[in-house]
Parts: C-alpha cells; sequence; structure tokens
C-alpha cells in the first residue's frame, strides 16, 4: 500500500468533499428539522462521541437514536475535515484494530466504503480490513465517484440485518440461511466423515420461478440436505418477506475457496457437465492452478447412459461431485442416483463450468458489488438470457408479493438443519 497520497489528490478530494457534504446537507435539512421535532423527547436523541478522524487525530462529534439526524451529523464532521464522503468506515478508536489505524493514516475515514456496499448487496465475504486496504491500493477520484453511484443503487436494496433465522421459507422452497464460511465448514465436516453424505443446490430467482411452476422441482429442493441463497433477487425477496438473507452464498464465489480446501486435504473432485472443451479447460486449470487436488474424473453432460456414467462416478468415489447441467435437470440427476453416486458431497453448480473455463467472461467485481451481475449476464447473451431477466424478475416479484399478502406455495417438508 502507498503510504505518500499526492497533494493534488488529497486537495481536489477535499473539495469535491466539502461541495458533496454541502449540497446534501441544504437538501435533507427539512427532512431533519423534522426528525428533530418528531423525536425531541426521545432519550438519546443527541449524545457525544469520539471518534477517529483524519490522519488519526481524534475529534468530538453527536449521534442521534434518529438516523436521519445521525446522518445530517456525519456531513457536518465532512464539512469540519474530520472525515470524507467515501473512506474506511468512520469509527471510535475502540473499535479499530492497528492494522486499520494504518490504513487510516494514509485514507481518512469516509460514510460510505467498499465494505459498506457489499454487506448491502450481501456479497461481504471477506473482513472489512481487506476491503479497505483493496480501497487505500487503488484509491482515486474516479473509486470515489464510483463509490457514490453504487452507494446510491445498493441504497434500494434495504438496510441490513441484524438478526436472521436459520432457515427461511421462500416461494415454498426452504433456504438454509448461512454465510459462505458456514457453508465451506458443512462441507468440509462432511468431507471429513462429521456429517453423512449430503445434497446441495443453490437457488437464485430464476430457480424459484421454476419450484413454483413445477412441484417436483420444489419436491426435490425441500429434499435436498442444502439450499443456499444465491443472487440479489433473493436477498431482495427476503427483506420484502422480513426474512432476511445471511449472505449471497452461490457458487461461483465459493468455487476457489473450496479447491483451495480441497488443494490442502488432497481432496477427491469429479466434473460433471457442460460441453466436452468446457469441461476439458476446466479440469486443465484445475490441474494447473490446484496441484495437491486430486480430479478422479472430469465427463461433459452429453452422457448417452445414465447408469453407465453413475458407475463412472461411484467407481472414482469422490469427496465433492460438482454437477453442471442447469437447474432442475442437475438437481434430479442428483436426488435421483443419490445413493449411487458414492460422492460425500454433490452440488448442481449451474454455468460455473463456463466461466471458470474462460469461455464465458465474468461480471467485474464493481458490478457484483453493487448486485448487477445479472445485467452483465443480460448484456453478454440478449438473446438467450432476456425471458429470464427482464420478464423472469417481473414474474419473481409478483410471486414475492402475493407471498407476502398471504399466497402460499406449499409447505416445505424438508429438516431444518441449524446454522450458528
Amino acid at each position: 500500500m502507498a503510504e505518500d497520497t499526492p497533494y493534488s489528490y488529497r486537495l481536489v478530494k477535499r473539495i469535491f468533499d466539502l461541495i458533496v457534504a454541502c449540497v446534501t446537507f441544504l437538501f435533507v435539512c427539512p427532512f431533519v428539522a423534522f426528525a428533530f421535532i418528531r423525536n425531541l423527547r426521545s432519550a438519546g436523541l443527541l449524545q457525544r462521541v469520539a471518534l477517529v478522524g483524519r490522519d488519526l487525530v481524534r475529534f468530538t462529534s453527536l449521534t442521534s437514536s434518529s438516523a436521519t439526524i445521525r446522518r445530517a451529523i456525519r456531513l457536518v464532521d465532512v464539512a469540519r475535515g474530520h472525515a470524507s464522503i467515501v473512506g474506511p468506515r468512520l469509527a471510535r478508536i475502540e473499535e479499530l484494530r492497528e492494522d486499520a489505524l494504518h490504513i487510516r493514516r494514509v485514507v481518512p475515514p469516509g460514510l460510505v466504503c467498499l465494505q459498506w456496499l457489499r454487506i448491502r448487496s450481501n456479497v461481504a465475504f471477506v473482513p472489512e480490513i481487506a476491503s479497505d486496504l483493496e480501497y487505500a491500493e487503488k484509491r482515486s477520484l474516479k473509486l470515489d465517484l464510483s463509490i457514490m453511484v453504487r452507494a446510491l443503487l445498493v441504497s434500494l436494496y434495504g438496510k441490513p440485518a441484524t438478526h436472521f433465522t436459520s432457515t427461511v421459507q421462500m416461494l415454498g422452497v426452504r433456504i438454509d440461511n448461512m454465510t459462505q464460511g458456514h457453508a465451506l465448514e458443512y462441507i468440509e465436516n462432511t468431507i471429513d466423515g462429521l456429517v453423512g453424505p449430503v445434497q446441495i443446490a443453490f437457488v437464485n430467482a430464476d430457480c424459484l420461478n421454476k419450484a413454483v411452476a413445477h412441484r417436483e422441482y420444489r419436491r426435490t429442493l425441500n429434499s435436498t440436505s442444502l439450499v443456499l441463497a444465491d443472487g440479489i433477487g433473493v436477498k431482495i425477496a427476503g427483506s420484502l418477506l422480513s426474512r432476511p438473507i445471511r449472505q449471497n452464498v452461490n457458487g461461483t464465489d465459493l468455487f476457489p475457496h473450496l479447491c483451495q480446501m480441497l488443494n490442502r486435504k488432497a481432496g477427491k473432485l469429479f466434473l460433471l457437465g457442460a460441453r466436452p472443451e468446457v469441461v476439458e479447460a476446466l479440469a486443465n486449470r484445475l490441474r494447473i492452478e490446484y496441484p495437491s487436488l486430486s480430479l478422479c474424473g472430469a465427463a461433459d453432460g452429453y452422457f448417452a447412459d445414465e447408469d453407465v456414467q453413475v458407475k463412472q462416478i461411484a467407481d472414482a468415489a469422490p469427496d465433492v461431485l460438482l454437477v453442471a447441467m442447469g437447474s432442475p435437470i442437475q438437481e434430479q440427476f442428483i436426488s435421483r442416483n443419490a445413493d449411487r453416486l458414492g460422492a460425500k458431497v454433490s452440488i448442481g453448480v449451474g454455468g460455473l463450468f463456463d466461466f471458470y473455463s474462460g469461455r464465458i467472461r465474468r461480471a467485474p467485481r464493481w458490478m457484483r458489488d453493487s448486485g448487477l451481475e445479472w445485467v452483465y449476464r443480460l448484456i453478454q447473451e440478449p438473446g438467450r438470457m432476456w425471458k429470464r431477466y427482464l420478464v423472469g424478475n417481473f414474474v419473481f416479484l409478483a410471486y414475492t408479493l402475493a407471498e407476502k399478502f398471504g399466497v402460499s406455495y406449499g409447505e416445505p417438508n424438508r429438516e431444518q438443519v441449524r446454522v450458528g
């Protein structure tokens, strides 16, 4: 991380912060006045707080039980020069680790940051310190403007929840409400024999639309050991239904961590699905990047005899089987052959092979952080994806609102999987 910040950057950033803070404060003044009058008798309306500001200088500010007033006070802190609009989270000294203080010697704290975006988009897979370090290394006015614009977008997704249930029922499907870290721990425990053989599925808005229309698919999901929430659509639906989703645990982000774990344990992996050239390209990549991982088999999804293919997998006895055939085919294949596959963990992964083989480029990080990966996929393949996104997203919203107002899509019957 560069220690010296150019004076020109600091000056322009300061001017930019001052203008944005003042203009925004003037705009919100009527709302602040209303909030002040409304909460005048509330306990803790205004309280003093000591914060760490620019150049690690401690300063005294105010906080409030009213979110509107609290945000206005933070704008005043920016105008006073103690903080920026964009930067690592403004915090008390006791909340900061030594490495966090080091970052704040280089860049001033701010009101919004990369981690702020990622939490609201449900993709905060790394610790706050890692996101702050990433910002410090890439800091620029262009990045600041990008974060500000994205902050306006992700604000529409609602406030991040603080309390979660272990499972969430959505459109008749029971979803295991866990983080990426919990999912990896569950998989590793299964490989180590602490949990019996399991089947894992990911569900996004499109999958849930299909589950509403196809009872058998819904039943398959509800008999699956672990069903994980995938995508911004499921997060928004959870907010609308007052059943918040912990994290967007999608297979594409989970995959490299899964490979690292198997590489560390010299675990066995079998790939099934996609076109022959795709699965072969992915297999070659895995052999190079994870040399200790045992790739015990790789077969495309166009096999002629299912029994022969199942026997090939069973003979290989993989720790993890990844099936990339698309939903609901992959989940039904796993469910139908669960007792014969011989895999400790069987996972339906959709188009994952296409991404990691290089056939399809994944959305840039800033789009993923903003919940816009679906937009990138639509731009890539409009002819194939327009119905799924331009029609399917509205269908999913309609299903969600119908459930919110009392429509039932069937009672799931799968046993709850408890998570911490």
